[in-house]
C-alpha cells in the first residue's frame, strides 16, 4: 500500500516513479512505435502554396507582370511579345493565355543562358498537361503536383513543372529544377525576390558584383554597384505613361547619400533633346538609407521600345 503524507501527496519515491512514467509515455508518443512494431507513415501535408514561394533564392532578378493591366494598358502586342519570349515551351505558351499575372525570376550573370523560373497565377483548372511530354512525381503535399520532363531540352527549355492548387502553374529550366523541387519539399527560401502585386510590372532585385573586366572599365559604376543592397520598384499607368518608382535599399547612410550624388548628376548631364532626355523627369530623394526613385516614360516610348526589340528569329530565313 502506497503510503501517503498528510493531505493526500505522495512519497517522493512515488512522485518519481510517477514522473518517470509520464516520461516514457512522452516517449511513446513520437513517430516510431515500441520495437517490434513498424515506423509510422508520415502524414501528408495539404497546405496552399503561394506562387511566390517557388523562386528559389540563387535567382537576384524577379519580375512580376501583371498579364491583364499590361493588355489594358499597352494593348495585344506587348502581351504577345512576352509571350514570345517566355513561350518556347507549349505548355508555358497555354498557361500565359489563361494567366492573370507571370513572376520570372534569372540569374543576373546568367540573363543570356536562360536560367530562370517562372510562375503563371490564374485559372489553371483547364490547364491541360502534356503528358507524353512530362511524368508525374512524389509529393509530400497534396495541394502540389510535381512533373519532371521525360525527354532532355534546352538550357532554357523546361525541365520540372509545378501545379499549384489550380491556382498556378511554376516552370523552372535544367539548371533550376533541383532548386525548386526543393522549395516544393522544405519550403520558401527566405532570401528569395518578392515583387509586391502592385502595378502593371514590379521587380526586386540583388545587385551583383559586376564581372572583372566590366570592373576595369567601369570602376566607378562597380564601386557603386558594391554599395547597393537590394533594389525593388514598380511600374504604374498614368496619364498616357509609364511611372516608375524605385527603392535602392544600400548598405548604409553613407551607401545611400553617394547613390543620390550619382542619380542627380545622371540627371543634370542629361541631354534634353536626345535619347536621355527621359532623364530629366528623374526624381530623387534620400531617406536615410534608402533612395527613393521616381521617373515618368510616355507609354508612345515603351511601344517603340518594345518594337524595335522584336525578336528576329526568321530574319535569313530561306
Amino acid at each position: 500500500m502506497t503510503r501517503r503524507r498528510p493531505g493526500g501527496s505522495r512519497t517522493p519515491s512515488a512522485t518519481r516513479l510517477a514522473a518517470l512514467c509520464g516520461l516514457v509515455l512522452l516517449a511513446a508518443c513520437g513517430n516510431e512505435v515500441p520495437a517490434g512494431g513498424v515506423n509510422a507513415p508520415p502524414q501528408p501535408v495539404s497546405r496552399r502554396l503561394a506562387p511566390n514561394e517557388v523562386i528559389p533564392a540563387d535567382l537576384d532578378v524577379v519580375v512580376r507582370v501583371d498579364l491583364a493591366r499590361l493588355k489594358d494598358a499597352l494593348g495585344a502586342e506587348p502581351e504577345k511579345q512576352i509571350a514570345a519570349r517566355l513561350g518556347t515551351d507549349p505548355q508555358v505558351a497555354a498557361a500565359l493565355r489563361k494567366g492573370r499575372s507571370a513572376t520570372l525570376g534569372l540569374r543576373s550573370i546568367d540573363l543570356e543562358k536562360g536560367d530562370h523560373v517562372l510562375v503563371v497565377e490564374g485559372d489553371m483548372k483547364s490547364f491541360t498537361l502534356d503528358e507524353a511530354s512530362y511524368e508525374p512525381q512524389p509529393s509530400a503535399n497534396d495541394r502540389v503536383r510535381v512533373f519532371l520532363r521525360k525527354t532532355p531540352t534546352t538550357r532554357s527549355g523546361t525541365e520540372a513543372m509545378v501545379l499549384m492548387d489550380d491556382s498556378a502553374v511554376a516552370f523552372a529550366s535544367p539548371s533550376e529544377a533541383d532548386a525548386i523541387l526543393r522549395v516544393v519539399k522544405d519550403g520558401a527560401d527566405e532570401e528569395r525576390g518578392q515583387p509586391t502585386a502592385e502595378g502593371l510590372l514590379s521587380f526586386d532585385m540583388r545587385p551583383r558584383r559586376l564581372s572583372a573586366d566590366l570592373e576595369q572599365r567601369f570602376p566607378s559604376i562597380a564601386r557603386l554597384v558594391s554599395q547597393i543592397q537590394r533594389v525593388r520598384g514598380t511600374v504604374h499607368v498614368e496619364a498616357e505613361a509609364l511611372v516608375l518608382r524605385v527603392e535602392v535599399i544600400a548598405k548604409s547612410d553613407a551607401s545611400a547619400d553617394r547613390v543620390s550624388r550619382f542619380l542627380s548628376v545622371l540627371k543634370d548631364g542629361a541631354d534634353p533633346q536626345g535619347t536621355s532626355a527621359l532623364l530629366k523627369t528623374l526624381e530623387v530623394e534620400p531617406l536615410g538609407g534608402v533612395v527613393s526613385v521616381r521617373l515618368r516614360v510616355p507609354a508612345a516610348v515603351v511601344l517603340a521600345a518594345l518594337a524595335d526589340a522584336e525578336p528576329q528569329s526568321s530574319a535569313g530565313a530561306p
